[in-house]
């Protein structure tokens, strides 16, 4: 039997603990004893080094560990630097200060790990955000829309909104919505895989976009705020929950 290629993944590790940052490659080279896998490390003894390295501006990796508190610029103010020049990679925070866990929303973290770092949960973590770097990489369909065949990468899918026989595809990178001649029913049902969850009437919401979550709102990272109807309120919110608290141990 043909044996599966190697995949090989390259990781940002930003630790200033040599001891800390020692742990995390041992776990990542056990990671990918079993596996298809080669992780390529590289050790950034700060986040100052790992935003002024020429492979940080070349977007070179597909996964990035940040240790929070750090002297100079700490990890979530790098994690933002890292957002808003365009980098779309899996985060995982790794750090000692759990009180940082919810603001890990605020640049899309995917994992909040607490140190001392168990190995069974750093794998639980690992495996989802590889499983996030795979959509990212394969996440483009073909919208039909009143402009012609138009192609989207769905990791940058923000919202559907239905409004009649037309469904709006809201995206991050794009300025006007893209608009389809289909129903919102039939539009949810093709991105069944995708991290969805309808806020209100005709109107679904990428989990993985969502920043807050208020009793009359959802706001995304985009800065946008959309509607959350009492009647979907529970259900929406317990979903979202549920899904966004699989990145945190």
């Amino acid at each position: 039997m043909q044996r599966p290629a190697t995949r090989h993944v390259s990781v940002a590790l930003v630790e200033d603990d040599p001891a800390d940052a020692a742990a995390l490659t041992r776990y990542l080279e056990a990671y990918q004893s079993s596996k298809p896998l080669e992780f390529r490390c590289r050790h950034f003894e700060s986040a100052t080094r790992f935003l002024a390295d020429p492979a940080y501006d070349r977007q070179a990796f597909d996964l990035v560990f940040l240790d929070i508190e750090m002297p100079g610029v700490n990890g979530m103010d790098a994690a933002r630097q890292l957002r808003n020049a365009g980098y779309g990679c899996p985060l995982l925070f790794v750090t000692n200060m759990a009180q940082f866990a919810l603001h890990g929303y605020e640049v899309d973290a995917c994992a909040f790990l607490v140190k001392p770092v168990d190995y069974a949960a750093f794998c639980t973590r690992l495996d989802r955000a590889l499983k996030l770097l795979d959509r990212q990489e394969t996440r483009r369909i073909a919208l039909k829309t009143l402009d012609g065949l138009t192609w989207i990468d769905l990791s940058q899918l923000l919202y559907l909104r239905g409004s009649g026989h037309y469904v709006d595809y809201r995206m991050s990178q794009i300025l006007e919505p893209l608009r389809c001649r289909t129903s919102f029913t039939l539009a949810c049902q093709a991105l069944h895989d995708e991290p969805l969850v309808t806020i209100s009437n005709a109107l679904a919401v990428s989990m993985d976009h969502i920043v807050q979550v208020n009793p009359t709102n959802v706001r995304l990272d985009n800065g946008e705020t959309l509607p959350l109807s009492r009647s979907r309120r529970q259900k929406a919110s317990q979903r979202i929950c549920t899904y966004l608290a699989e990145g945190i141990f």
